[in-house]
């Protein structure tokens, strides 16, 4: 044992159990997510709209669930059950990288894989298509803004100084912010990636771990200071990441359309701006599926909770 719970829980083994039979005919793509605690309902955008779209190999880490085991079964996803809790783990946005790699190790014959987020991630086009000038990069990540806005875009200078503290983020402050929601690439240079991603990761206290930004951090830190092969993309290419940009146009057909007048084949955070989430939802989401999405916890819960993560960032770590 160490005196870092991050580092003992890096070492430990538990990893996400893989499907007993992976579903054929699919690939050579795949996409790689982490759907736990969502139902069919919340799925359906991100299933359905792939499925629609590409033939691409899908892999879910997802609940048990009967009614998300049935959902992924019928859209023929490799259904990887999510690992049991054995004590102190990160926030789930750091886990899942750890969780990622034996995923990436058991499906060889990848070409490229699509590291994605789900609830807010939508498709309107096959993700892997060509002709957006990143297919050829051993790593492509997506930026959300324009250069200059790392230092002072929403919580990622605060994430950012946690992780590496404020004289090297103000190196990165002019620098646009590289977004975690899609990450595209090779099998190999993914998991170097995620290796240096969760050693990052290790620089901070194991309680500011378990709240969430570490890995955005970690991400923006892996671009902009070179430590793996990696594109930085524009936005609205490949990926239009739309949380804090203007509404989109929607068209009649319920496609949503980039301030140039292009449309984009992977949609992140569609959910932020209400009539692009309802035109999405209206063409995934049927009357028949179900959420398997958890009671929110009672404010005064909430509250505890934060407090004690607030405590545990400011605790000394002995190594």
């Amino acid at each position: 044992m160490t005196r870092s719970r991050f580092l003992d829980w890096l070492a430990a083994p538990a990893q996400p159990t893989p499907p007993s039979q992976p579903h054929q005919g699919f690939g050579p793509d795949l996409v790689i997510g982490y759907a736990t605690g969502y139902g069919p309902k919340e799925l359906a955008c991100f299933v359905c709209s792939l499925r629609a779209h590409s033939r691409a190999r899908i892999a879910l880490v997802a609940s048990e669930a009967v009614e998300t085991a049935a959902f992924l079964e019928k859209n023929k996803v490799d259904h990887w059950r999510a690992p049991s809790s054995l004590g102190w783990a990160p926030h789930l946005l750091i886990a899942r990288f750890k969780h990622y790699l034996p995923i990436l190790a058991a499906y060889p014959d990848a070409r490229r894989v699509l590291i994605s987020d789900v609830r807010d991630v939508a498709f309107q086009g096959d993700p892997f298509a060509p002709g957006f000038g990143d297919e050829h990069s051993p790593l492509a990540f997506y930026c959300e803004t324009p250069p200059g806005d790392l230092g002072s875009h929403g919580a990622n200078p605060k994430w950012l100084k946690a992780l590496i503290g404020a004289p090297m983020a103000e190196t990165l402050a002019a620098q646009p912010v590289v977004c975690g929601g899609s990450i595209l690439g090779e099998p190999k240079a993914l998991s170097g990636m995620i290796r240096t991603l969760l050693w990052l990761c290790a620089v901070q206290r194991s309680g500011g771990l378990e709240g969430i930004g570490a890995d955005q951090a970690a991400l923006n830190v892996i671009v902009h200071q070179g430590l793996c092969p990696a594109l930085a993309v524009p936005n609205y290419r490949r990926v239009a990441t739309i949380g804090y940009a203007t509404s989109p146009r929607v068209g009649e057909d319920g496609a949503l359309f980039n301030p140039d007048g292009a449309q984009s084949p992977i949609l992140h955070q569609y959910d932020r701006h209400q009539q692009a989430k309802a035109a999405i939802e209206a063409l995934w989401i049927t009357p028949d599926l179900v959420s398997c999405i958890p009671p929110k916890a009672r404010a005064w819960a909430k509250t505890r909770a934060r407090l004690r993560k607030s405590f545990a960032r400011r605790l000394p770590e002995w190594r």
